[in-house]
């Protein structure tokens, strides 16, 4: 029985000690990656709406721009396949940007995400199209996000919202193999061509961390909803202009020419 005497009292020294034991743990594993300069934490970034949307029910609209004219293939039946088939066409976002962060700990780490700083260019639209997928309705989706106002010039409007409320931005203590997410919403509000990138800074254990957050090297382009050019909304199968497809659903567009 002398084995089975040892075997308890190793059981009762671990849990004894082990809370003690582990804060150091930790401070080894942090001071260890900080020697070897390895990061914390890997980064993801999803542009895809079928990935980001997948699993909700069709609530969303969804609409994307074309210089010169439609592509000749259709678009799918459902909007959240829409990003993929106007990436294949050479699209850009037209109104919103919608993308997912996802922070994935490689050890047991301290993280926050401060505000996004973004950097952009500001073009004139090149002649073109905007297509809408229109949403068929239910409930407002209005997730956790930061929003990113880009019609405010060269250094775009960036805040953290909840519940459509400005809060802190988030933190979290997560363990290795952890997980946490975060939506990035981009609007342009004007008649403009943004093309942008942003710089996500963390603080990772104390240690700061900017992540650039782009799309596979390359900046994301949103259009404004505000530009000139033909708007075209997917009825069926078939399009129709923006301002018949209003009229037609009941909400009429306002008269441009000033007129009763």
């Amino acid at each position: 029985m002398d084995w089975l005497w040892a075997a308890l009292g190793g059981l009762i020294v671990g849990a004894v000690v082990a809370p003690f034991v582990e804060p150091w743990t930790r401070r080894l594993q942090r001071l260890g990656r900080r020697v070897a300069k390895e990061p914390a934490l890997d980064v993801h970034v999803e542009w895809d709406q079928a990935v980001i949307w997948a699993g909700w029910p069709p609530w969303l609209s969804f609409a994307y721009y074309f210089a010169g004219s439609l592509p000749p293939a259709a678009p799918p039946d459902s909007g959240f396949d829409w990003s993929g088939w106007a990436d294949r066409h050479g699209g850009y976002d037209f109104m919103w940007t919608m993308l997912r962060v996802t922070l994935v700990a490689r050890t047991d780490a301290t993280v926050v995400v401060e505000i996004p700083v973004v950097n952009q260019t500001i073009a004139e639209v090149p002649f073109g199209v905007g297509v809408l997928y229109p949403a068929p309705g239910g409930a407002d989706v209005n997730p956790r996000r930061f929003q990113i106002d880009l019609d405010f010039g060269e250094r775009a409007y960036a805040r953290f919202e909840d519940e459509g409320q400005s809060a802190p931005a988030p933190s979290w203590s997560l363990s290795k193999g952890e997980a946490e997410q975060s939506s990035i919403w981009a609007r342009a509000r004007d008649d403009r061509l943004h093309e942008w990138v942003l710089e996500l800074p963390l603080i990772v254990d104390g240690q700061r961390r900017m992540v650039r957050i782009d799309k596979g090297g390359k900046p994301f382009v949103t259009v404004g909803d505000n530009q000139p050019h033909e708007f075209l909304a997917r009825v069926g199968h078939k399009w129709e202009s923006w301002k018949d497809w209003q009229q037609h659903i009941g909400h009429p567009v306002a008269d441009d020419s000033g007129g009763e």
